[in-house]
């Protein structure tokens, strides 16, 4: 067995708590040694020591990774779970990566041990950890593909938002104004005094006339006068200084 192995493994029962290290220096050699003793809980499973107390096998006196928790929660008692991790170390895998890839499944399984077991048995010689990072992606992509479907309407700063009212109310009254805001509806009714025909400078055939708060426009063809839904295009004429009265 090599040192790296021994390493490893003096570190796993120490962040299980299974035994405590001390590490020295020696006088006489000069090297860093440990002295490694079990803990009270190593010594009461392993029945080295006897106690009146009550056998500790809470999952609440051990320190299982984020990943296992789920199964602390589904009632898996510690032994289950050492047996379980145990068994995944000699598939070369981790029972956490295994769980995260198998958790949806997990909720209606009357057997919680029996089932993860068969599932390492059978998953013998698969990358879990490699399994566990693409699920992961692809729950991040569907995620990202949901939020674009579903995009959340933008926070508004506080000038946003007073901008939009704004703009709500400029609609609204060019709405109710010919497409004009009434101040430009109210500059072209004094430029068109009521009953007065206008034209285009330029084109004579083109004219408008207003009558009160009517506009209208000449239809060429038919010789009739057409009210005007919008008065856009004609106070674009008038912006432009075509607008003239009619001889």
């Amino acid at each position: 067995m090599s040192a790296r192995t021994i390493h490893r493994i003096k570190a796993e029962l120490e962040s299980s708590g299974w035994i405590t290290r001390h590490q020295i220096q020696s006088r006489r050699l000069g090297m860093q040694i440990s002295d490694v003793t079990f803990t009270d809980k190593a010594l009461v499973e392993l029945e080295l020591i006897k106690t009146k107390a009550k056998k500790l096998n809470s999952e609440a006196q051990y320190n299982f990774p984020d990943d296992l928790q789920i199964l602390v929660k589904m009632g898996m008692k510690p032994w289950a779970l050492f047996a379980l991790m145990k068994l995944a170390r000699q598939y070369q895998a981790r029972l956490g990566d295994v769980v995260a890839c198998i958790k949806d499944k997990l909720e209606n399984i009357p057997n919680l041990y029996g089932y993860i077991k068969a599932v390492l048995v059978r998953g013998k010689g698969r990358d879990w950890a490699q399994f566990r990072s693409d699920k992961q992606a692809r729950e991040a992509e569907r995620a990202r593909t949901e939020q674009q479907d579903n995009p959340v309407a933008p926070v508004l700063t506080e000038a946003q938002a007073k901008a939009a009212a704004e703009n709500s109310v400029l609609e609204a009254e060019k709405k109710a104004n010919l497409g004009l805001t009434l101040a430009k509806l109210l500059e072209l009714k004094k430029a068109m005094p009521s009953g007065q025909e206008m034209c285009v400078h330029g084109d004579a055939s083109v004219k408008f006339k207003r009558d009160a708060d009517t506009f209208y426009s000449y239809k060429k063809s038919s010789g009739d006068w057409v009210k005007m839904a919008h008065a856009t295009r004609l106070f674009f004429i008038y912006e432009q200084g075509k607008l003239i009265a009619s001889v």
